[in-house]
């Protein structure tokens, strides 16, 4: 009764309200993995959990989870009997695990004899312990030279206790689930089977998006923008994304009762906003049972920026130098400390093996690094507003000395070919939307409203001209279709249209429009999606002469043709 009163309602991640948990859980995918690491398939319910399938050794009582998709077994639906949840200790606490249980967990009234527990000893088989965050405890333990604690009622230190369950000294026969962030290692020979969590399938991401929106009609307009987009859908894999993206759609819809105002609509700037304040909201102490969290997001900012500015300096540092991978002393460099880890921005990517061989730590997801690296030139005061473009300088097209006939088919070169272009372009994409007008006033409160617009206008005047410059290097042939010159427009192209509309400037898509020169655009073979024809249209329906353009050959779903029509009228062929 207590768990399942403790687990009725969630607190959402911003911290800010409360739902069911049965009007919001989703299962995600399960792997099962062996010793290796090696994939053994998929389990297909909660109960394949706890089974005998995936077990590599018999002799362990832990089932290791490991993952960044979230924890399952709070719906109630692990068929053992009787479960014990544990909060946080102190380092210097000392408890039996007596004390844990009973102290710590439940205590059952009317046990003048101590039955229960008498029971537990008697048949711990049917006793599930489970312990979540096991990334998060700074110890490095020794298995062979943990001490012995093997009386369920001799007090020790709570990690003491811990190792002394997990490697089946105390109680043993007891079932142990433990939960850990991707990149946490664990000797295998006290772990019996070993799960990865996944995040959610295409077909647990309906179901989550069926939750948030019962209504059809709803559901399928953002479903189809989800698939018009697979940069914002291919978040989706990870709970905690899907959450954003999903309440950034609510909030629309509760606004202007429409998901697609053109002057509305989600980015993926708004989506890694969102992420931020809760990360960074999370730093603070929980709310109490009288009071919700009620920091807008210009204060919660304003609070966390001196983190924020450190880990978006780590995220540049190593943009510019080819990494994903830090290790803890570039970390610390950049002046993060051991309780920032906590704060969800990096994940472990390798931990300290005893051998020489030092922890590591990633981001959470590539594209963040990208986010955080593109706000380290919005922040930092060091960083000029000339060099806030470093980047497009190396995803600009070269052009080669033999032209291809269909140079979409291949790909544009960036100046130095260097293997990070994507993480460029998104840093590109990132800047142009933190630097928006509708970013302005969040941004105000942490960068110097001079030096901000400064960047601004930077920005803005050089992606004035960026398409105008980017289509005049590219050669031209006759038409056969139009009166007028054609040109094959290069990938980069369409990533100057994504920035433009990232920006939400009116005035740089009409300069941008008015520059276009040519009279026939091909950007076909360019890997287009629907929601780049959002992009497309905020820049053409500005432009006062006729065009040609020839899509042919991407990505292009109803979605798409419906986003393009207000600039139908301004086209010759499409």
């Amino acid at each position: 009764n207590e768990l399942g009163r403790d687990t009725q309602f969630i607190t959402s991640y911003s911290k800010s309200e409360e739902t069911p948990l049965e009007d919001l859980y989703t299962d995600t995918q399960m792997e099962l993995l062996n010793d290796r690491g090696e994939s053994l398939g998929y389990l297909q319910s909660l109960d394949e959990l706890l089974a005998d399938q995936g077990v590599f050794n018999p002799q362990a009582e832990t089932i290791f989870i490991t993952g960044d998709a979230g924890n399952l077994w709070s719906r109630k639906e692990l068929k053992t009997r009787a479960k014990f949840f544990f909060n946080a200790f102190k380092e210097t606490d000392e408890i039996s695990l007596k004390d844990l249980i009973f102290k710590h967990n439940c205590y059952p009234d009317g046990d003048l004899d101590n039955e229960v527990f008498t029971y537990i000893l008697r048949f711990p088989e049917t006793v599930l312990f489970t312990f979540d965050g096991y990334d998060e405890i700074q110890s490095d333990f020794d298995l062979d030279n943990v001490p012995e604690t093997v009386s369920p009622e001799e007090k020790t230190r709570p990690l003491l206790l811990l190792m002394n369950l997990l490697c089946g000294k105390l109680l043993k026969g007891s079932l142990k689930i433990l939960t850990a962030r991707s990149g946490t290692e664990i000797q295998s020979r006290v772990i019996q089977k070993k799960i990865y969590m996944k995040g959610f399938s295409p077909e647990h991401l309906k179901r989550y998006t069926t939750l948030h929106f019962p209504e059809k009609e709803h559901r399928t307009m953002v479903t189809d923008q989800l698939d018009a987009n697979p940069h914002l859908c291919g978040l989706c894999s990870i709970p905690l994304f899907s959450w954003i993206i999903l309440k950034s759609f609510k909030h629309l819809h509760s606004v202007y009762d429409n998901f697609e105002l053109p002057d509305s609509c989600i980015t993926l700037t708004n989506v890694f906003l969102l992420l931020s304040e809760v990360f960074l909201g999370h730093s603070t102490a929980r709310p109490g049972l009288l009071k919700r969290s009620t920091r807008c997001p210009a204060e919660t900012f304003k609070a966390g920026e001196r983190k924020l500015s450190a880990f978006a300096r780590l995220a540049l540092h190593g943009l510019e130098r080819g990494g994903l991978v830090f290790s803890i002393e570039e970390v610390q460099s950049c002046g993060l400390e051991d309780e920032d880890l906590q704060f969800g921005f990096l994940r472990p990517a390798s931990h300290y093996d005893g051998f020489g061989g030092s922890a590591t730590f990633e981001f959470l997801h590539e594209t963040l690094q990208a986010f955080l690296a593109a706000f380290s030139l919005v922040l930092d005061s060091k960083v000029t507003p000339e060099s806030i473009l470093r980047f497009f300088s190396k995803c600009e097209y070269k052009r080669l000395s033999h032209f291809s006939c269909l140079p979409c088919l291949g790909k544009s070169r960036p100046r130095d070919k260097d293997p990070f272009q994507t993480n460029f372009q998104f840093t590109n994409l990132f800047l142009c939307g933190l630097l928006s007008k509708p970013n302005a006033a969040l941004l105000e409160h942490i960068v110097p409203p001079a030096l901000l617009k400064q960047k601004h206008k930077m920005l803005k005047s050089y992606l004035s001209n960026s398409v105008k410059t980017h289509l005049k290097g590219l050669p031209r042939y006759p038409s056969t279709d139009i009166d007028g010159d054609k040109v094959h427009a290069m990938p980069n192209f369409l990533w100057m249209l994504r920035c433009i509309f990232e920006t939400n400037s009116e005035d740089v898509a009409k300069m941008t429009a008015n520059g276009i020169s040519a009279d026939y655009i091909k950007i076909a073979f360019c890997n287009i999606y629907s929601a780049d024809c959002s992009a497309l249209n905020f820049v053409l329906h500005h432009r006062r002469k006729h065009l040609g353009v020839d899509m042919d050959n991407n990505n292009i779903n109803d979605y798409g043709v419906k986003q393009l029509r207000p600039s139908f009228s301004k086209m010759t062929v499409v």
